[in-house]
Order: C-alpha cells, then structure tokens, then sequence
C-alpha cells in the first residue's frame, strides 16, 4: 500500500514539475503570464528565491535537501 502511495505521489509530483516548466516556457515566449493558471509563474519562482535569500544558512540547507531529493529520485 505504501508503494502505491508513493508511486502515485511521485506520478503527481512529476506532472506538477512538466506543468510549471510548460508554464515558464510559455511566459517567457508569450511575455505575459499564462492565462489557463491566472498567475504570474515566474514572479512567484523570482519572489520564492528572493525569500530564500533572505533567510541564509536555513535556506541553502532547505535548498539543497530540495535538490538531493530530486537527484536522487531522478537516479
């Protein structure tokens, strides 16, 4: 049952991650934000790095558990 969950939570994840790469593609090349999510992505990618500047040492050991993670799911 737990594989199952985490299969279904990976699935989910990886689609999450395609749609916000989609979205920053498409925001780049229209050079508006994209209508379907009515929000501006990489405002909020540029404000959620800036948050992570602002905080220090906390942030870089969030920021490299974040990549750990995904090298490691990727492998």
């Amino acid at each position: 049952m737990l594989d199952t969950f985490k299969k279904a939570l990976k699935t989910i994840v990886e689609a999450g991650t395609l749609v916000i790469a989609m979205a920053v593609v498409l925001q780049i090349v229209a050079d508006d934000p994209v209508p379907i999510l009515k929000m501006d992505v990489v405002a909020g990618i540029t404000g959620l790095i800036g948050s992570l500047d602002d905080e220090g040492l906390a942030s870089l050991v969030a920021l490299a558990i974040f990549v750990w993670f995904f090298r490691k799911k990727s492998s």
